[in-house]
């Protein structure tokens, strides 16, 4: 059997976090069985700072864990919001310390159950209807970005247009 070493990439609000190691991840999406109630996904996982420097996560944060493809192109397989941090110090020596983040967060989906809508959705096929729900929830505009951010906030790749986005992801809009 062949070994696999997958290459992650972990971001927190846009920022990709290279120097840190990621360690016990695991992702849940859906149901194991046809007998219990799909579930929203959610996601734990840890990051070993040896670096000592801060990794700025807080509720709320925007998460992101992406692996790399057979073309060495980066694939999300979970995007969503923090809902709990730990942070331990952790092997401290008379140099260095290593810090770990141990962080909990639940997929773009579990805000889907406490969406409002104006009114009732007109007919149409599932997956519009599911797109036009998401987009509100997903697909934030610069009105919706709290004021106390600025551009200073943001990477330099950020757009006006994508400030706090989470993302779609590929949604069949036909459904059948």
């Amino acid at each position: 059997m062949t070994a696999w070493n997958p290459v992650w990439k972990v971001e927190i609000d846009g920022v990709e976090y290279t120097d840190a190691v990621l360690a016990n991840l695991s992702i849940r999406s859906g149901r194991t069985n046809i007998y219990e109630q799909a579930q929203a996904g959610y996601v734990n996982l840890q990051l070993l700072d040896v670096s000592q420097s801060i990794i700025p996560v807080s509720i709320n944060s925007t998460i992101g864990v992406s692996l790399q493809n057979t073309a060495s192109t980066f694939v999300p397989i979970f995007g969503g919001n923090v809902v709990d941090i730990a942070i331990e110090v952790r092997d401290v020596g008379s140099v260095m310390f290593t810090q770990t983040y141990s962080i909990t967060a639940l997929g773009a989906l579990a805000r889907l159950p406490k969406a409002l809508t104006n009114g009732v959705l007109s007919k149409a096929f599932d997956g519009t209807q599911i797109s036009v729900i998401l987009t509100d929830l997903l697909l934030n505009n610069w009105s919706e970005v709290a004021g106390a951010l600025t551009w200073a906030n943001y990477t330099p790749t950020t757009t006006w247009a994508t400030a706090d986005n989470v993302g779609l992801g590929e949604i069949d809009t036909t459904g059948d």
